[in-house]
């Protein structure tokens, strides 16, 4: 099942076995799908604050969008052509060792991730 740790206001992780991260990924690109899913909200959120209950996906217009709702949730919002970016993050090879992990963050130039995007930890455990 699916961890996300968060400190507010911009400290986000997503773990999750390597093929629960597989399988997001490939959940993200089916077309037309809004995706929701229930996270581990019993795990130990440290060295974090807390924990978030789901992630979200909203399909929508432009940029990729990372979010906290109500300290709560997890929101992503994209156009249907980014999210092929957003799913390669999930992307691992099956034999990836624990503890790999990948930062999805804006950086100057970066056309497909907004700019007020909250920085998201995605980590194999």
């Amino acid at each position: 099942m699916i961890e996300i740790r968060y400190i507010p206001p911009h400290s986000l992780e997503l773990s999750a076995m390597v093929e629960e991260l597989r399988n997001i990924g490939r959940e993200i690109v089916r077309p037309d799908t809004s995706l929701v899913i229930q996270a581990n909200t019993k795990a130990t959120a440290w060295p974090y604050e807390r924990l978030l209950e789901c992630p979200i996906l909203q399909r929508g217009k432009g940029a990729i969008r990372v979010s906290v709702e109500q300290d709560k949730n997890l929101i992503v919002e994209s156009s249907e052509e980014n999210l092929d970016y957003f799913a390669s993050w999930f992307d691992l090879a099956t034999d990836v060792p624990r503890g790999v992990h990948s930062h999805f963050e804006y950086y100057d130039g970066c056309w497909f991730i907004a700019p007020d995007s909250v920085p998201l930890v995605i980590a194999a455990r």
